[in-house]
């Protein structure tokens, strides 16, 4: 039972940073977004002004830190992704879906290489 331990903080310590991660960057576009909106609400610009303003802000977003951490919440979230694309057949989830669901394949995986990594130094 005490080899479970080390995977479960570890995959807490991920979740938990993945997690921080994805609010602040979501917290860093929606500042972005406010200052290039300038006043204007967002509902009544056109799709053209509206696709310019998403590419403007983005690439402010990919300039600052909040490009580095959507970077690794996005390494985070894959495995929960494509194996949720590809399996189920869904590409749209929930954040609570993603972090469960990467939380559990990473624990799964340290715990399966863990105990593989016991059995072959016990023999």
């Amino acid at each position: 039972m005490s080899t479970l331990v080390v995977p479960l903080l570890l995959t807490l310590a991920l979740g938990v940073a993945a997690y921080l991660a994805h609010r602040s960057m979501t917290h860093t576009h929606r500042r972005l977004l406010e200052a290039e909106l300038d006043g204007r609400d967002y509902d009544q610009l056109s799709d053209h002004d509206r696709y310019f303003l998403n590419l403007a802000v983005n690439a402010k977003l990919h300039q600052s830190m909040a490009g580095m951490l959507a970077s690794f919440v996005l390494l985070y979230a894959y495995p929960t992704l494509f194996i949720g694309q590809k399996v189920l057949g869904r590409t749209q989830w929930s954040a609570a879906e993603v972090f469960g669901g990467s939380s559990l394949f990473y624990f799964l995986t340290m715990a399966l290489v863990g105990l593989l990594t016991q059995a072959i130094w016990a023999s």
